[in-house]
Parts: structure tokens; sequence; C-alpha cells
């Protein structure tokens, strides 16, 4: 795994733009109502790449560094994740597909999202933040500015 390593500043460049899209996709297909402007296939099919994305970095990272089971703040989070899988598997009868949904986004929220965190320096963070509320500063604005033309 030590050929691996040299991957690992591509993957947390990967990861940052990850973040960035995923919380301007949050913020625009779920915040701002923009979403009603696009066809509900297209929508769906934003959502699913996303979320493949996301588990794709998140095997990634598992296979490559382990930071997942490294981290000891991780502990709630594998214990929050498993109460859900065991939740699921009690309610199986009520809707596989949108509990396992459910538990993937989970998973992607809490590995690929919070072990940016651990991962990066606060100058790092601090860049990643502002560049996150830079665009939503944008795109809120251009919605009010749409609302009152």
């Amino acid at each position: 795994m030590k050929s691996l390593a040299k991957y690992e500043p591509l993957l947390g460049k990967i990861k940052q733009i990850y973040i960035l899209v995923y919380i301007g996709y949050i913020l625009i297909a779920r915040i701002v109502p923009l979403v009603s402007f696009i066809s509900l296939e297209l929508n769906s099919l934003i959502y699913a790449a996303i979320a493949i994305i996301g588990a794709a970095i998140l095997a990634v990272d598992f296979f490559m560094s382990f930071f997942v089971f490294k981290s000891r703040e991780n502990i709630l989070l594998f214990a929050f994740l498993i109460v859900c899988v065991i939740s699921s598997a009690l309610n199986i009868k009520y809707g596989f597909a949108s509990n396992l949904k459910t538990l993937v986004w989970s998973a992607i929220q809490f590995f690929v999202l919070f072990s940016i965190v651990n991962v990066k320096n606060e100058d790092e963070i601090n860049t990643t933040m502002t560049r996150v509320m830079k665009f939503s500063s944008l795109v809120w604005f251009l919605g009010v500015l749409a609302s009152i033309v």
C-alpha cells in the first residue's frame, strides 16, 4: 500500500473539489428552488452521479489510507451507521431503496466531508470554506435578483 501513498495528495484535491461540487449541488438543487427549472430525470442523474463519486472516493480512501479506521473520532460515526443499518434491516418492508440511499449519503457525509477537516490544516479548511461561502452568496444573490425581475 505504500506505493499508493504517492496518490494521497491527488485524492486530497479530488476530495476538495468533490466537497465544493457536493455543497454547490445541495445549495442549488435542494435549498434554492432552482431544481424546478430542470427535469426530474436530470436531477436524479446528477444526484446519483454525486453519490457514486462520493462512494468511490470513500472506497479509494478506505483502501489507500484506512483513514476511516485511524481516526478515533469516527467511533461514534460508526456506531450511528451501525444503528442505521440495524434500523434499516428491521424496517426493510417499508422501503429498502430509500434506507440504502440514506445509509450511503450518511457514510459519504461522515467520512468524506468529515475527513477533510482531520487531514487539512486550518488555512486549507478556511480556503475551502471561503470558496463555498462565496459560491453560496453568488447563488443566493442570483436567486434574489431573479425573483425581483
